[in-house]
């Protein structure tokens, strides 16, 4: 039963990242949305939980430097959006 759930969650993560890339390309999402950001890091965490039980160094690094790049550009998006959001209440 583990080895199911490891690679139902794996392959969901997998399911939020291409879902991030397909509304991307068919500008449904913009990169700088908050939305993008969150899709590709809770999908590259799911993909690298699931490596915790299927070892994979390569996929291990790819995915971690997505989960860094997509935290940072999560962070710039919630940033952007309170700093929009303070000058439309103050202005």
């Amino acid at each position: 039963m583990i080895i199911f759930m490891y690679n139902a969650i794996g392959i969901l993560g997998d399911f939020f990242v291409l879902a991030a890339y397909f509304l991307l390309q068919f500008r449904k999402l913009k990169a700088e949305s908050i939305t993008y950001s969150l899709l590709n890091l809770i999908g590259a965490l799911f993909i690298l939980f699931s490596l915790c039980f299927a070892w994979n160094l390569p996929a291990a690094i790819v995915e971690s430097a997505w989960a860094l790049l997509s935290l940072y550009g999560l962070f710039q998006a919630v940033r952007s959006y309170y700093h929009q959001k303070g000058n439309t209440t103050h202005g």
